[in-house]
């Protein structure tokens, strides 16, 4: 019974220190895992990011030029009013009296330049008439200004965007603002400073509208030449366009709505490339490690050239490397 015993314990040792030395083995030859991906063609593409707003249409101030009291104000904020429309008016009626009154001065005077004339008086006498009419056309003349100075005439087609008066208020200077309809939006874009450099007219931009959650495509159409400071930073003033077209859902587009864009500064189609996480620097020079099961670690480092570094983590393949290889991403010690 004790030689089975002793049999037994023997037998559970040397199974524990077999196992102990597979495990051993196998552990020591695994090595650690590699990560890997194919090196295929593809398109590579570079954007900017840009922020902005939308106007249509040009904003316009109307300013009443004369001092009064507002008499009465016809128009709101989003009203869509025609040109020649009398928006607001000041108390006119002084203003009324003084033009009757100019004018029966112009009248007197001539009436006063015709009897000069045909009196027979001399030269001095007519010249003095003369110019006695011409005075009072002149003050018949400003009394028509002021009065139409009372009057707030819209210039053109537009939608009232703002009222500043208000009926009985002693006023003078801009009262109404408006903006002129117009079938094309002015996008204003802001390019950061460390992007400029990149950035081109007729370089195709998609423009997010928030407001709307959609995206529509067009153009840089210019870049305005010096920087400008936002909140201390300087960035770069470039526009764009929209036309409205009522089946794209652009009808929907508003002066003063945000815009966040993508300006597409470079495309290279059907180029090799790698992910960024492939690629290992040092000592000034650019490796890739290829996996080859003859060498020890399961890869080679190879030299390589690099293009364009794309938005999604691609990275142009120039020199150094062929379709079909196969990199190493990353190295995962066990």
């Amino acid at each position: 019974m004790a030689k089975r015993l002793i049999f037994f314990v023997y037998f559970l040792v040397l199974a524990a220190a077999l196992g102990f030395l597979g495990w051993w083995f196998m552990s020591d030859n695994t090595g650690p895992e590699l990560r890997t991906e194919t090196v295929t063609r593809g398109d590579v593409v570079k954007t900017v990011d840009a922020s902005g707003s939308l106007q249509r249409g040009e904003a316009i101030s109307l300013t009443l030029n004369a001092v009064g009291i507002v008499e009465a104000v016809t128009v709101a904020p989003g009203d869509r009013v025609e040109a020649g429309t009398v928006v607001a008016k000041l108390n006119d009626d002084a203003l009324e009296a003084v033009v009757a009154g100019s004018a029966a001065a112009v009248s007197q005077a001539q009436a006063n330049e015709r009897m000069v004339v045909d009196s027979g008086a001399g030269e001095d006498a007519r010249t003095i008439a003369a110019a006695q009419v011409n005075q009072a056309r002149a003050a018949h003349e400003q009394s028509i200004i002021a009065l139409r100075n009372a009057r707030l005439v819209m210039p053109l087609d537009g939608v009232i965007t703002g009222v500043f008066i208000h009926e009985g208020e002693m006023v003078q200077g801009v009262a109404v603002t408006f903006e002129t309809e117009s079938d094309v939006v002015d996008v204003t874009l802001y390019i950061p400073e460390n992007d400029i450099a990149s950035v081109a007219a007729d370089q195709a931009v998609a423009l997010n509208i928030p407001a709307l959650d959609q995206v529509f495509i067009t153009d840089v159409s210019s870049i305005y030449p010096a920087a400008m400071m936002l909140e201390g930073v300087p960035y770069f003033e470039a526009h764009a366009y929209v036309s409205i077209d009522g089946e794209d859902g652009s009808g929907a587009l508003r002066s003063g709505m945000t815009v966040d864009a993508l300006v597409t500064v470079e495309v290279q189609t059907s180029v090799l490339s790698v992910s960024q996480r492939a690629i290992v620097t040092r000592d000034g020079k650019t490796y890739v490690r290829v996996t080859d099961e003859a060498a020890e670690e399961g890869y080679v480092e190879r030299e390589v050239e690099l293009g364009l570094r794309g938005d999604d983590g691609r990275v142009v393949v120039l020199g150094g490397l062929g379709e079909g290889d196969v990199v190493v991403t990353q190295v995962v010690e066990e």
